[in-house]
């Protein structure tokens, strides 16, 4: 699925919204090491390098290099490409050995991603991961493995919001079908709808729904 997001690779990291500090900081607590953290499904970094300012090295890895060569560069962050299908033995050799990870996340790739022109795993976003397979104990503090809520916000204006919206896999999908969703009847309602008072921005919230679990005590 990441060749959805190969020819607006760019146009992606510069709309999509970014992590809400508080999802990290919940993340984080949970884990008693902060020594390596590795991303997974990392796109263009924008949660790797908030983790980056906590854990002493982040690995990123993700199967698109288009997406990686957009990725902000830090020292303590080292971005990987993998193949689609890994073994546990190609992991450890090319990615990370085993036991030396405090933290595995996978920010909005799990569920790659129902419409149409969705990926069929698109469901799991729609059910907030509740029917994801999720094998994991709840972590210190909490009594499941959630979903959690966060909200994420961004100021937009209506040229970046389309763009964002251009950006998604569903909509690269439909163009590839000559469909256009964004026609301008659509474009012209969402112009009458953005109308506001207080200028061209308006900010946007979006909810972030977390599912996480430790392996052994």
């Amino acid at each position: 699925m990441a060749d959805l997001f190969i020819k607006q690779a760019k146009e992606y990291q510069e709309n999509r919204p970014s992590y809400p500090p508080e999802l990290i900081r919940f993340i984080a607590s949970k884990t008693p090491n902060h020594d390596l953290a590795w991303d997974v499904g990392t796109g263009n970094g924008q949660a790797a390098v908030i983790l980056a300012g906590i854990y002493k090295n982040v690995v990123g890895t993700d199967t698109s290099e288009q997406q990686l060569a957009l990725a902000s560069k830090l020292p303590n962050i080292r971005y990987q490409h993998t193949r689609l299908n890994m073994s546990l033995s190609e992991l450890e050799r090319d990615v990370v050995a085993q036991d030396t990870v405090d933290l595995v996340t996978v920010a909005q790739a799990v569920h790659w991603a129902s419409g149409p022109y969705w990926a069929p795993a698109r469901k799991l976003v729609d059910d907030k991961y509740r029917n994801i397979d999720f094998p994991f104990e709840p972590v210190d503090g909490t009594d499941n493995t959630g979903p959690f809520e966060f909200v994420t916000e961004k100021s937009m204006d209506l040229d970046g919001y389309l763009t964002y919206i251009r950006s998604w896999s569903s909509y690269q999908t439909a163009k590839a079908k000559g469909v256009e969703l964004l026609s301008e009847e659509v474009i012209a309602d969402f112009e009458r709808a953005w109308q506001t008072e207080n200028g061209s921005r308006k900010v946007v919230r979006y909810p972030v729904y977390l599912r996480i679990g430790k392996v052994g005590n």
